[in-house]
């Protein structure tokens, strides 16, 4: 029997109230179609008793529920996610229960879900984990400095409980324990190896955002930043920046956070006023990129120089003879140069360009549409536009740049077919080829972003 108008069933009503004796006297009936009903009005569909146990924040209540039910059901139960237009909207936190208990007042339900062998790799209806989710809400709602650190620690520590309850070999009590740790940090390293539909992990989405829980989760001890040795006042760590750095583990990642941090025009702060680009180990890394790939960055820009030079030699000669004079003497037919296929070889370089910019399009990892997953494929190709224009912050540039190659390629047409449009292509070409000049002056403050 339900509630005509949430269609909540008495056990629903009995939690939303927080009625420990009337829970505790349905729960001892054993009906477990009570205890898996989910509310199925549009508003709160698919929400679980648990659901509402968990945000109430009872402890007592919460464990009781769980201990009444079978492993696959508990199992079912914690994991279920809603989908209510209250959830959607108005409540994301509150769509997984691993969620709702991390934002609950009381934090020992986030534990005895860990306990109970909740999942923390749960998405949900946009394909966040609980991590992904914290960072998005240190973004858009945020609150006292500690609260989001606070939350990251929260889910950290629950992996440690969940890694309590789990089968070891040994039964050594130090030996044990370090096998307990290690499964704690594995599996937390695991949860932020984690892609959402977007194909972002949590540690990317934060630099996406800027989120300053960037920083943070970077030096989470053993996570990230593992400690060496310590002499006095001096300590020597060692960073992990697999998946921080664009190259690593022989495979290229050009979304990678230090790619996205060097590129993001909406760059954060570490918290001290200063620059998220000034703070190791970020610092660092880009310096070793810097002394080891600055060659190429001087070879393009003499390359493109050298280029922009001839091409604007070549103007002169390659336009019209009638251009510079009156429209008459054009119509009366005055002498002039046939076109001459050797200046086609101003094309190669624009051609060069836009192929490049395709490989780098269809090839770019982990933001390919291959990682992408439950969107349509149109969706998946504008998010991949997206990312291309907006999180590497080189839009700008690459629209540039592209206009110059395509300006190139038309007046080549124009000029072997002798129309008289190859002027507009001409100067468009000259134009956007010079402007992109400023893309190699990006390390000065005056032109910079």
């Amino acid at each position: 029997m339900r509630e005509p108008e949430s269609s909540a069933t008495i056990l629903h009503v009995a939690l939303v109230l927080n009625l420990e004796a009337m829970v505790e006297f349905l729960i001892n009936t054993g009906d477990k179609e009570l205890l898996m009903a989910t509310y199925t009005k549009e508003e709160y569909r698919n929400q679980t008793s648990l659901h509402v146990a968990v945000a109430n924040g009872n402890v007592k209540i919460v464990e009781m529920l769980l201990k009444s039910l079978k492993k696959n059901d508990r199992k079912r139960l914690m994991n279920t996610v809603a989908n209510g237009t209250y959830f959607k909207y108005e409540h994301p936190e509150g769509q997984i229960c691993v969620s709702s208990a991390a934002w609950s007042k009381n934090s020992d339900t986030l534990y005895l879900l860990a306990k109970y062998g909740a999942s923390f790799a749960t998405a949900n209806l946009n394909g966040d984990t609980l991590l992904h989710t914290i960072v998005r809400s240190s973004v858009d709602a945020p609150k006292e400095h500690d609260f989001y650190p606070g939350l990251i620690d929260k889910v950290f520590n629950a992996v440690g409980e969940w890694a309590q309850h789990c089968r070891y070999k040994t039964v050594i009590g130090e030996q044990l324990q370090l096998e307990i740790t290690q499964k704690q940090i594995t599996t937390f390293h695991k949860l932020l190896d984690l892609q959402n539909d977007e194909g972002a992990t949590p540690l990317n989405l934060a630099a996406q955002l800027s989120s300053p829980l960037m920083m943070y989760i970077i030096n989470m001890e053993k996570i990230y930043k593992i400690p060496q040795t310590k002499l006095g006042s001096t300590a020597w760590v060692t960073y992990d920046v697999t998946d921080v750095s664009t190259f690593a583990l022989g495979n290229y990642n050009k979304f990678s956070v230090l790619h996205v941090l060097a590129h993001n025009s909406k760059l954060g702060h570490s918290g001290e006023g200063q620059s998220t680009l000034d703070t190791e180990p970020i610092k660092s890394l880009l310096n070793k990129k810097w002394s080891v790939y600055r060659w190429v960055f001087y070879f393009w820009l003499f390359l493109h120089l050298f280029y922009m030079v001839l091409f604007t030699a070549l103007a002169s000669t390659a336009a019209p003879a009638w251009i510079n004079r009156t429209i008459e003497y054009h119509e009366h037919a005055g002498e002039h140069s046939e076109p001459n296929p050797a200046f086609l070889i101003f094309v190669l370089l624009p051609v060069g360009y836009i192929v490049l910019e395709v490989l780098d399009l269809v090839g770019s990892h982990p933001y390919s549409i291959q990682y992408m997953h439950n969107q349509s494929i149109v969706k998946k190709l504008a998010l991949r536009l997206k990312s291309e224009m907006v999180i590497v912050g080189n839009g700008p540039y690459r629209g540039v740049l592209i206009g110059h190659s395509v300006m190139v390629m038309l007046w080549a047409y124009y000029y072997m077919v002798e129309d008289t449009r190859q002027i507009i292509a001409l100067s468009m070409a000259h134009l956007f080829g010079w402007i992109f000049l400023l893309h190699f002056t990006r390390g000065v403050s005056a032109t910079s972003r």
